[in-house]
């Protein structure tokens, strides 16, 4: 016990002579770095020259395709060396003007490489758009030429049929009947004279908001196959060649059988007292086209919409097959033209609005996924 008092003291004789090593090396350190910082860096007009020179050449480079970032880093850089150089006798006025000079053409620089950079993200975000279209209109005329070969093999059939029928010299009974059995099988096949139909609803979201819903319902006894259907609301991207944009939902349904209302999308009309939305609908057996005319009532929405059984050239001539209103629905509005679109009589927000708009809904994400 007598030996612990000695080793301790022996333990802090030493501890104090491996702290006063170390302090001794950092202050000489400090001394180096201080000295450092002082030494006094020859500058002449000629290095200011090669200088200019150097500046000349890295500012056309990077014009040329800096990456974001780099001129930062050069900026960075130069921080470091006018610190060095600021305690110089010889850091003249001449030096700290092309400090400056360089300093603001490294910011140039940065702020032209961010401004390019987002650019070409528009671009790519302009063209992705553009690919998802042609792919979506191609999956449409790929099932137009599907409906065309349908149709064909129906008359085929019904070709064959009917010299089959002569040959046996059946009755006209037995004919009507057999050829009312093979006319319900062919529009069983192929939705006969069924066609959808988008009903529009009010609707109170869970974020408290209120919306007008969008179902999908089947008009027919029929079921519909290959079932296809836009709806959104229209925006004007050129007044001066009427073109329209549509942002919305896109929806696939193998087979629609049942009648049931099928909900697709919930749309705001925040700050609107009227909006006009737009369905388009393609099966095996045609194609409609959907006008809804949607105003506020008394704090109520309340829609009026047309269906229109379209055709490749049909247009401003398309046939009309249905025209409902709500029974609230304005009386001064009830008979008001509407035609399918593009359709430059009806007010359309531009296409500028439609980033401000509030995000529509998607109600069945299983069939539908947003669009444009």
């Amino acid at each position: 016990m007598a030996r612990l008092p000695a080793a301790i003291g022996q333990f802090g004789h030493w501890m104090r002579l491996r702290g006063d090593r170390a302090l001794a090396v950092a202050n000489g350190l400090y001394v180096r770095l201080i000295r450092a910082g002082n030494i006094n860096i020859p500058y002449s007009w000629t290095a200011a020259f090669f200088q200019g020179i150097a500046i000349l050449g890295c500012e056309v480079l990077w014009i040329r395709g800096a990456p974001p970032g780099v001129s930062v880093a050069c900026l960075a850089v130069a921080a470091v060396v006018m610190a060095f150089r600021i305690n110089a006798k010889n850091f003249g006025r001449a030096e700290q003007i092309i400090w400056i000079a360089l300093s603001a053409a490294f910011l140039y620089v940065e702020i032209s490489s961010i401004a390019a950079d987002r650019t070409e993200a528009s671009a790519n975000e302009i063209r992705n758009r553009s690919e998802e279209r042609a792919k979506f209109e191609a999956v449409i005329e790929q099932g137009r030429a599907i409906n065309a070969k349908q149709s064909e093999d129906q008359k085929v059939q019904e070709r064959k049929f009917a010299a089959l029928l002569k040959q046996g010299g059946r009755s006209i009974k037995d004919l009507e009947d057999v050829a009312g059995k093979v006319s319900e099988g062919t529009s069983f096949a192929s939705g006969g004279d069924t066609y959808p139909s988008i009903f529009p609803y009010e609707l109170i979201t869970e974020d408290g908001r209120q919306r007008v819903g969008f179902g999908l319902s089947k008009q027919g006894k029929y079921p519909l196959f290959d079932l296809r259907v836009s709806v959104g609301r229209p925006y004007s991207v050129s007044k001066e060649n009427n073109q329209e944009e549509l942002f919305g939902t896109s929806c696939k349904f193998p087979e629609m059988s049942t009648n049931w209302n099928f909900p697709l999308l919930a749309a705001s009309m925040d700050g609107e007292s009227a909006a006009y939305f737009e369905a388009d609908m393609f099966a095996r057996n045609g194609k409609w086209e959907e006008v809804i005319d949607v105003r506020r009532v008394e704090g109520k929405l309340v829609s009026r919409w047309v269906i229109f059984q379209t055709t490749d050239f049909s247009g401003p001539k398309s046939k009309v097959i249905e025209d409902l209103a709500d029974q609230t629905f304005p009386p001064d509005h009830r008979h008001d033209v509407l035609q399918p679109f593009p359709n430059g009589a009806l007010p359309l927000p531009d296409i500028s609005q439609q980033q401000k708009a509030i995000p529509n809904l998607i109600l069945s994400p299983k069939q539908c996924a947003g669009f444009w």
